[in-house]
């Protein structure tokens, strides 16, 4: 789903004063595309407002546990914990759809800081592919995605600590992988 029709989604939700008021502040070629986009939501028949609040509230919803819902929970622990400059080492010589795809996996701690980071040309062409309706990646190549960034987090941690002979040997790697094809590269071609 685009942003468009998730912004039309979420208005449609709104009542009608706050959609009002909110539409109000956008600019009249931003309004006309999200009205068109809400007359579609309305033409479908689905409620606006807080009128499917009472069919949720009487929802049976099971809760499962958070291991059993997600196999990557130690993967995306050790993703949220990094920090954002050793981040920036790892993926900054991944092409940028690559690191769209693992931003849009979740809104991580460091997600807008990494952004913000980013020089002004790399940081628009991040933005584009972020906004951009690509469809989402395949559950494998998701897990992959993930393993592979937290296994080179992980690899990092295991070497720190040391002071100025780990920071030698981190160097020596991320020389090594600046030289070399990124990691999807070599994945692909397996």
């Amino acid at each position: 789903m685009n942003g468009l029709r998730k912004a039309a989604l979420y208005l449609h939700g709104l009542e009608e004063t706050d959609r009002r008021w909110l539409l109000n502040a956008l600019s009249d070629a931003e309004r006309e595309r999200l009205q068109t986009t809400l007359a579609e939501l309305d033409e479908m028949g689905v409620p606006s407002g807080n009128a499917w609040l009472p069919e949720l509230a009487e929802a049976q919803i099971m809760e499962v546990p958070e291991e059993e819902s997600n196999p990557l929970s130690s993967e995306i622990e050790t993703i949220k914990k990094a920090g954002l400059s050793r981040l920036m080492q790892i993926i900054e010589h991944e092409p940028v759809k690559i690191v769209a795809q693992l931003l849009r996996h979740r809104v991580w701690p460091w997600h807008q800081d990494y952004i913000d980071k980013q020089d002004p040309l790399k940081r628009k062409q991040l933005l584009r592919a972020l906004e951009s309706s690509t469809s989402p990646l395949l559950p494998k190549v998701e897990t992959a995605l993930l393993s592979a960034l937290a296994a080179r987090l992980d690899q990092t941690e295991s070497v720190s600590g040391g002071g100025f002979e780990a920071a030698l040997v981190v160097a020596q790697r991320d020389q090594e992988s600046a030289t070399q094809e990124p990691g999807w590269r070599r994945l692909w071609r397996r």
